[in-house]
């Protein structure tokens, strides 16, 4: 199932509540918090259209979202999904997943502050 939503969970209260909304619905999709930029990445996924490419972030500030999603115009090389992130370095490795009989491999350069 796709869905464009996201929670955020408070730890001061102990519970979730909704955080903003992607621009498009995804599942299967990876995400990674990058405490140098303060940002949550997602990562690729599947909705109806099928495995997408798209990269967005959420900037972070004491812990909770700054503002909306940002889709960015960077792209993974691979429509795909079940992917797996790792910081590593000065950026993010994506890896995994499945496109066919291919498995997706990206390094994708954090953005400075």
């Amino acid at each position: 199932v796709s869905s464009a939503a996201s929670d955020v969970y408070k730890r001061q209260d102990g519970k979730w509540e909704k955080g903003p909304d992607l621009d498009y619905a995804v599942g299967n999709a990876a995400s990674i918090y990058a405490p140098g930029v303060e940002k949550i990445f997602c990562f690729g996924g599947v909705n109806d259209g099928g495995n997408i490419t798209e990269i967005a972030s959420l900037s972070i500030n004491k812990g909770m979202p700054e503002n909306d999603w940002e889709l960015l115009e960077e792209k993974l090389n691979h429509r795909t999904m079940g992917i797996g992130a790792a910081l590593y370095k000065d950026g993010i490795i994506i890896m995994g997943g499945k496109y066919g009989r291919a498995v997706a491999y990206t390094h994708m350069k954090l953005p400075t502050i």
